[in-house]
């Protein structure tokens, strides 16, 4: 009968009928041949329709097939979840299209899964509000992307952060994008003080012209390593800093990381000062001043080199062959030092007379003093000593002995001769004394004397004679 009906229907309205069960097949399969979730829910919150996508989701999660009219919120999602979506329902009956990201875990994929899901009003043709369209799409990849480039990008900013060095990143026309936390205690600005300022606002104006050089040859492809610059602190004092940069001309950013240089131009100062001290003290002192540097075996010369000994002053790489040839061949296996002999020795205190020769090829008489500069380990590091010359103080000390020589040969020879009259007159008193009995007693008491007198200046000879001989 209705087959009938059917067949008597205006064959316009079947083509109709035909076309709209098409377009309800092709959005049924269109809505069902995707991964995401669509359903829609009417003002008391039942299902109005839903995808199969939807239905096995809900099954999944709480064990039920659901159906067109059965309630959208179920008690298995819990009550936390159930206030939350009924907060979002109530927010688009009222009107308001949004989105919102929501994570669940999903037991079909027995992961948790990043879901952004859209809700939309939606209103009949006379404009009243009969439901709500719903689309959740799987947005876990792109969010597992994100929240580890969001914990790299952490990681890299506690990294950072954690750097004593300052750590920034500045644009093309010189503004400050990023800065690290180390800008507190370098400039004495907090970060976001200074981001979005151009970095040359918190330069020293006197390093403007060399700083604009140094950013135009990074930006031009160089590499910038320890080129240092004066910028002015939040309180006004100055404050020097190391720059290392580069440009990356892809995303044109420059990159630079500032080092606070204060306490390297204190020790810069300390060292200058140091070595004036110690040009100071190689001018004021005849000695020639040494150090030997035990690692390189490079050794330092004072200009004295030069003025007492002809040899060029300054730095001597290869110290050893210069030294050993112009120390004198009778005194080198006494005198020469070898480096390890020094640096793993127990030597402190070094001290040697030697001869040592001039450029000329005329030797000096030297009087060479060294201490040994040793690390924590006991091992020698340098040497540092003062080279004397002696050579005036040799001649005088060689002209005295030869002078004593000379004077004990005059002794000796003058006591000899000075003997020999002694011995003739102890001879012609033995005589007298042989002869006694026949004199007077005056006589004997005066050849005693003249013997015992005698006698001693004998003594006196004999004495002189043995000092010479010794």
């Amino acid at each position: 009968m209705e087959l009938q009906n059917d067949r008597s229907k205006p064959k316009q309205e079947l083509e109709e009928r035909d076309a709209l069960i098409d377009t309800i097949l092709r959005q049924q399969a269109l809505i069902n041949g995707t991964q995401d979730l669509i359903w829609s829910v009417d003002t008391e919150l039942r299902i109005i329709t839903a995808n199969q996508s939807f239905a096995k989701n809900i099954k999944a999660l709480t064990g039920r097939d659901i159906r067109e009219g059965d309630d959208v919120l179920v008690k298995e999602f819990g009550h936390d979840r159930l206030n939350r979506w009924r907060q979002y329902y109530e927010r688009a009956l009222d009107g308001e299209e949004f989105l919102i990201k929501e994570d669940i875990y999903n037991p079909l994929k027995q992961a948790k899964q990043y879901s952004l899901i859209s809700l939309s009003p939606m209103y009949d043709q006379s404009n009243n509000l009969f439901g709500i369209a719903c689309y959740s799409k799987d947005i876990t990849p792109d969010t597992l992307n994100l929240l580890a480039l969001e914990h790299a990008r952490a990681r890299l900013e506690k990294i950072m952060d954690s750097s004593l060095d300052m750590i920034c990143t500045i644009d093309e026309r010189g503004t400050i994008l990023s800065v690290s936390a180390a800008c507190r205690t370098i400039l004495g600005y907090e970060p976001e003080e200074i981001v979005g300022k151009p970095l040359f606002d918190f330069l020293y104006p006197q390093d403007l012209e060399k700083t604009e050089r140094m950013a135009a040859s990074v930006m031009a492809g160089n590499a910038m390593t320890n080129n240092e610059n004066r910028y002015v602190r939040k309180d006004g004092s100055l404050v020097p800093l190391t720059w290392s940069a580069r440009w990356d001309p892809r995303d044109k950013i420059r990159y630079g990381i500032a080092r606070d240089a204060t306490e390297k131009k204190k020790s810069e100062n300390a060292l200058k000062t140091s070595n004036e001290r110690f040009e100071y003290v190689t001018k004021a002192t005849s000695d020639i001043i040494w150090d030997w540097n035990l690692e390189t075996n490079e050794v330092y010369y004072s200009d004295n080199i030069k003025n007492l000994f002809g040899h060029t002053p300054g730095y001597n790489r290869d110290n050893l062959p210069f030294y050993f040839e112009h120390v004198h061949p009778d005194d080198r296996e006494r005198v020469v030092l070898y480096p390890d002999q020094v640096k793993y020795g127990t030597m402190i205190n070094w001290m040697q007379e030697y001869r040592f020769r001039k450029a000329n090829g005329e030797y000096a008489f030297v009087l060479d003093r060294g201490i040994v500069i040793r690390n924590e380990k006991g091992v020698g590091v340098r040497m540092i000593g003062a080279m004397q010359d002696i050579s005036l103080m040799k001649e005088q000390e060689l002209r005295v002995i030869h002078q004593n020589e000379q004077l004990m040969e005059i002794a000796r020879i003058n006591a000899h001769e000075i003997r020999r009259p002694v011995a003739t007159i102890l001879g012609l008193l033995h005589l007298f004394n042989q002869n006694a009995g026949s004199r007077s007693d005056g006589d004997r008491e005066l050849l005693e004397h003249l013997g015992s007198a005698t006698g001693e200046l004998d003594d006196v000879i004999k004495r002189i004679i043995d000092k010479t001989v010794e």
